[in-house]
């Protein structure tokens, strides 16, 4: 038996698939003496909502503060439905990370159920890892071809080119 979101005693789990953990905190109100955000936020690479009612906001909270990415899967409903337009609205957190397109295949509606589960998953990954890149090349007399004078100032530091390539190009 697990404490639920609310607090209650007793909830059966509605399912048994993978590791399943228990915080130890006694609730995930924000108003406690220290902020600690809770185990199963905080060990996770990224959070995926499904459905949910109000703890499902404490968690979409949690997983914002915490700094994690959130998949929330609306074809469900619930609070997930809300908490993606939420993301949606702000998806600069997600920059470098995932597409907007991407994103967006949170909100299939009919797809097979075994293929969407796999496009999200394949969104966590994408979405816990940076895609950008900062080039910096190394120590040269002779600047790069492509860089001269006007380009690089002192000949004798490393040339950094001010921009970022998706690593996927």
């Amino acid at each position: 038996m697990l404490r639920g979101e609310e607090g209650q005693e007793g909830q059966e789990l509605a399912h048994e698939f993978g590791n399943i953990l228990q915080s130890q905190l006694r609730d995930w109100e924000l108003g406690n003496r220290g902020l600690f955000v809770p185990e199963p936020i905080q060990l996770s690479d990224a959070v995926i909502l499904v459905g949910g009612f109000e703890g499902t906001y404490r968690a979409a909270n949690w997983t914002r503060i915490a700094q994690k990415p959130l998949l929330p899967i609306t074809r469900f409903g619930g609070t997930a439905r809300q908490v993606y337009k939420q993301e949606y609205d702000n998806f600069d957190r997600y920059r470098g990370r995932i597409s907007k397109a991407d994103y967006e295949n949170l909100t299939q509606l009919k797809s097979p159920l075994d293929a969407f589960v796999k496009q999200v998953v394949v969104l966590a990954q994408m979405a816990q890892a940076s895609r950008d890149v900062f080039v910096i090349m190394s120590f040269s007399q002779d600047p790069p071809s492509g860089l001269n004078s006007k380009t690089c100032s002192n000949p004798t530091k490393p040339y950094a080119v001010n921009s970022t390539m998706n690593a996927s190009e």
